[in-house]
């Protein structure tokens, strides 16, 4: 079965979203990270609290608490999609037409005349997204098929076959 579809910066944002999930201990870390910041919003409360009620004299180093508490979202939602935007620039692939090949035997990527062949046993893993296939090569990388590529179900449920013939 052949595909053919442009890349976009979703098919890359996939791969790493998928991989940010695979991590180990991933909702380990994202707990520990969200009893910080309840942490740090009691205690620049209570800080505050103090300051007012009380009538106490401003500490300028409880300001770091209000300013780490605001450089959590500066990170998550500014500093690092524009990272991603700028490693997925540096990748030259944007809009690039791909053309992927899903044989018996593996499947094959051609992107500007950069060929990419991987065989079925070197597929480590398969995850099916809401609108993407993922092919693991290994724990870093991944093919990233857009459910846009495919023509009808019987295409989508063809990926499926092979994945659970030959990788699951």
């Amino acid at each position: 079965m052949k595909l053919n579809y442009t890349y976009k910066f979703e098919d890359y944002l996939a791969i790493n979203n998928a991989r940010d999930k695979n991590r180990k201990n991933a909702k380990t870390y994202q707990i520990i990270l969200y009893f910080f910041i309840l942490l740090n919003i009691a205690v620049s409360l209570n800080w505050l609290y103090k300051v007012t009620a009380f009538d106490m004299a401003w500490e300028y180093w409880m300001l770091i608490n209000p300013f780490a508490l605001l450089l959590l979202p500066f990170n998550f939602y500014v500093l690092r999609p524009w990272k991603l935007r700028r490693h997925y620039k540096l990748q030259l692939l944007d809009n690039k037409q791909v053309d992927f090949e899903i044989t018996d035997k593996g499947v094959v990527s051609a992107t500007d005349g950069h060929i990419g062949e991987s065989d079925w046993t070197r597929i480590i893993k398969a995850n099916e997204e809401e609108r993407h296939f993922l092919l693991w090569v290994n724990h870093a990388n991944a093919y990233s098929i857009p459910k846009r590529a495919f023509s009808s179900l019987e295409d989508e449920q063809y990926l499926r076959d092979m994945i659970a013939k030959h990788v699951i």
